[in-house]
Formats: C-alpha cells, sequence, structure tokens
C-alpha cells in the first residue's frame, strides 16, 4: 500500500506461493497434522481451490457464508472445511446477537456510517438467520432474536442460549469435516477478544479474562460443571449422532506454554471428544490461556 494511501489503494503481493504450501504440506503430512486455512476476508479467487487441490481446509463462518441475500443452506456448505458460527476476530455469539460489537465499533469511531445504519443492518441479518432456524424446526414460530430488540440482556439469557444452541445444531448439518465451538460460545461470555483495527491504544486485544453471561470470570477448572458449556456441547454431540454411551467430555491435559510464566495453554490437550464410528465428525474447542487463575485467550484461534 503506498505510503499516505488508503488501504483501498492496496495492491496484492506475490510471492512464492508454491514453495511455501509444498513446506506446509511436507510439514502436515510428517507431524499427521490436519491444515486449515484461513480463507476469509480479501484473498484472489484462486486461493481456495488451490489450498482445496493439496488437501488444506478451508474455513467457512455462519455469518459468512451466503447465497446472494440469503443464508447458505448449510447442505451447500464445504465437506473440506471447518464450520464455526465465529472466529477470534468476531465477537463471541452472545455479543453478536445483541449488536454489542456495533456499539463498541461506534465508541472507538470505526464505523463509516452512522450507528443506526449499522444496527438496521445487523437486525436485517439476524433475522435472515433467524428465519432459517425456524425453517429448519430449530427454534419455534417467534423465536430468536430480531438484534434490535433482542431480550439478551446481562442476567437474561434465556432466548440467547436457545439461539446460539439453533445455530451449532444447524451447522451440525453441513457436511464439513471439522466443526468448531469457540468457548466464549460455550460458557456465554459477551466480550470481544479482538477488536480487528485497533492497538492496545483503543482496545485490550487478547487481555479479556475470559467471563460468562454475568460477566464473572469462568475457570477452566469449572468447565466440567458449567451447565451451559456442557449444554451446547450435548447439544451438538446429539446434532452429530454421537452415541449415549460416548458423551462429550473435555480432557484434564495441560503443558506449560514456552515463554509466558504462570500460565497454560489449553488447546489441543483439551479437545471435545467425539465418537470414534465412521461418519462422525470431531469438533473442537478454541484455545485459550489461563494464567494464575485468569483465563484469555490466545491469538492462535481455532484449531483441530
Amino acid at each position: 500500500m503506498p505510503a499516505g494511501n488508503s488501504p483501498r489503494d492496496g495492491a496484492y503481493v506475490t510471492y512464492d506461493h508454491e514453495a511455501l504450501i509444498g513446506i506446509l504440506a511436507l510439514e502436515a503430512q510428517r507431524a499427521g497434522a490436519v491444515v486449515i486455512g484461513e480463507d476469509l476476508g480479501t484473498f484472489e479467487p484462486w486461493v481456495r481451490d488451490y489450498l482445496a487441490a493439496r488437501g488444506i481446509l478451508g474455513t467457512s463462518i455462519l455469518w459468512f457464508e451466503n447465497d446472494g441475500d440469503s443464508p447458505l443452506p448449510p447442505e451447500r456448505y464445504r465437506t473440506q472445511a471447518l464450520a464455526s458460527v465465529n472466529t477470534h476476530d468476531l465477537p463471541p455469539t452472545a455479543g453478536y446477537l445483541a449488536g454489542d460489537h456495533v456499539a463498541l465499533r461506534s465508541r472507538l469511531g470505526l464505523l463509516e456510517r452512522s450507528e443506526a445504519e449499522e444496527r438496521e443492518e445487523h437486525a436485517a441479518t439476524l433475522e435472515k438467520m433467524m428465519g432459517l432456524l425456524r425453517e429448519r424446526g430449530l427454534l419455534p414460530e417467534g423465536g430468536g432474536t430480531s438484534g434490535a430488540t433482542a431480550d439478551v440482556n446481562h442476567g437474561s439469557s434465556g432466548s440467547e442460549e436457545r439461539t446460539i444452541v439453533a445455530l451449532h445444531r444447524l451447522l451440525a448439518q453441513t457436511p464439513s469435516v471439522l466443526l468448531g465451538v469457540a468457548l466464549v460460545d460455550a460458557v456465554g461470555e459477551r466480550r470481544v477478544q479482538n477488536q480487528p483495527g485497533t492497538t492496545e491504544a483503543l482496545y485490550p486485544n487478547w487481555q479479556v479474562p475470559l467471563g460468562g453471561p454475568d460477566g464473572k470470570p469462568v475457570f477452566i477448572d469449572d468447565l466440567p460443571g458449567n451447565p451451559r458449556f456442557n449444554a451446547l456441547l450435548g447439544a451438538v454431540s446429539e446434532s452429530l449422532g454421537i452415541p449415549d454411551d460416548r458423551p462429550a467430555r473435555t480432557r484434564a491435559g495441560r503443558h506449560r506454554h514456552a515463554g509466558q510464566s504462570g500460565c497454560h495453554e489449553v488447546g489441543n490437550t483439551s479437545l471435545v471428544e467425539a465418537a470414534s464410528r465412521p461418519g462422525i465428525r470431531r469438533f473442537v474447542l478454541t484455545s485459550i490461556l489461563t494464567c494464575d487463575q485468569t483465563p484469555t485467550f490466545r491469538t492462535s484461534g481455532t484449531r483441530s
């Protein structure tokens, strides 16, 4: 991007992508790892096809998968992809449903139009998604949230929680080989963990302790007894067809995260267990850090 110009004047930078993808594929093969490409945002059209041809999974985010002006039916999602309701760069779903992110971006001066216009468009987007959930029988008629009159205030999260469960049940209908479940959604967190377009001077990116709908901290050791956590994972397990004799549960393993004293990563060793029988897809939790009893998110985002 030329100095003094806006991002709209930027250009793509080319490099030897064939060599880099080749190295990535080789190392993934050696490690027995699955590679997920974050093919979101701005990229040239051929990138997705190139990555898919080399066995690199894509990323399909519920709010970005559309067919014209309507949400994409789940059956039409990509198979070779990680499907998720959100990412580390989006607000937790509870906050998104309430429009908290619009208020935050307005307060930080990040909007390019009025807050009223943003809220109007957001409400329309939500209503289309709620319509799909009702159509699929995942919400009752009149259920869900309109974005403008959401009954998802702090301390009153029943409707919000039902909507979040319904969104994940919808994704379970996709053919995508991986289904991501964000920990913030499993515990009812509302606050944004990372606000793109800001520095620490504007927003405490990656420094927000994990909390529940009441704003109180949620600790990793308390997750097995967290009703909301278990309800969402149970709903996803049921939707994926995981047998009752193999309930979803977290593994307690942890390992030291190099370079951060007193911090432990809960990521790969905290995968949600899924059935091993053919046809059942794994679903995973996003990685977080817990430091001195205060859990915070890592920049690594969703992982398998």
